[in-house]
């Protein structure tokens, strides 16, 4: 994008023959003003009138340097504006680009997350409607929760714990006490800007791997640490061997998670996955000012 800018620049900030012409015939002008001028305040001096006549190409160089120059900064001061028009155009174009790719893997996620909660519904009107009319209405606040959340704007830490709060309310509805979540104390990084809704999928795959298709419980462990202009959040949570396929970071959440955080912030190394003793780690580093 900057190699086609400065082409650009440079094809058309150049000073064509035309220009030359016109800058050697206002110099000739010029260099001629000059003379008669000169003639004006002095008569009958025959050694004077040689000099000027010597000294008409001396002046016409001159006249034709310091037209050059001026011209020559005028088209440069020009094109300068030119380019950062551009640049911006291009820049912001860019940037609509990638806020309408973030929002299509929004949109994506959504109905990702919807199906699993009506099913989960659906199952539990059957044997627990009381249970069943209590998610609905957790997902209706979800849901409108969620309204506000733009796939291209960031919130405060505090605040997706907040919102990932609501999301594990529902899981909680039907899994109970099969499903245990430890978060740390916020207090000194809950003021740090990270992705809207950037922690949700990682939740979502560890609740899918560890008690799809068992009868037994998960602890989802989060710890966070603050190094230097990087906020490090990893979450642990044991897996089903059976289902090791999560750890090559394949399902959509992971991908989805991956392609927002380059959106964000253009680096392919804030995302790193680790399978071991049946313990999958999903690292999340969040650059901050």
């Amino acid at each position: 994008m900057l190699s086609g800018i400065h082409l650009y620049y440079h094809s058309k900030s150049a000073i064509s023959a035309i220009h030359l012409g016109i800058i050697s015939l206002f110099s000739v002008i010029g260099a001629w003003s000059t003379f008669a001028l000169s003639q004006s305040f002095i008569h009958s001096n025959e050694r004077f009138e040689q000099f000027l006549h010597d000294a008409f190409p001396l002046s016409f160089f001159v006249f034709f340097v310091l037209l050059l120059l001026v011209t020559s900064q005028f088209w440069i001061d020009k094109h300068v504006v030119e380019q950062e028009r551009t640049f911006n155009q291009l820049l912001q174009k860019e940037r609509d680009l990638a806020k309408a790719e973030l929002s299509q893997i929004q949109e994506q996620f959504k109905p990702h997350f919807i199906f699993n909660s009506l099913n989960s519904i659906s199952a539990l009107i059957v044997f627990d409607p009381e249970k069943a009319r209590e998610m609905i209405q957790l997902l209706s606040d979800f849901l409108r929760a969620s309204v506000n959340q733009e796939a291209d704007k960031t919130h405060t830490l505090k605040e997706e714990f907040d919102f990932l709060n609501l999301y594990l309310s529902i899981e909680k509805v039907r899994f109970e006490d099969r499903l245990l979540v430890s978060i740390p104390d916020l207090t000194d990084v809950g003021s740090i800007k990270i992705p809207a809704l950037i922690l949700q999928p990682i939740f979502e795959n560890a609740i899918k791997f560890g008690l799809y298709g068992t009868i037994g419980s998960i602890h989802i462990k989060v710890d966070i640490q603050q190094k230097e202009k990087e906020l490090i959040i990893r979450i642990t949570n044991p897996f089903d061997v059976t289902t090791s396929s999560a750890t090559k970071g394949k399902g959509f959440g992971i991908n989805s998670i991956r392609k927002r955080m380059y959106l964000f912030y253009q680096r392919n190394d804030l995302v790193k996955i680790h399978q071991e003793n049946e313990l999958f780690t999903f690292q999340l580093k969040v650059p901050h000012a």
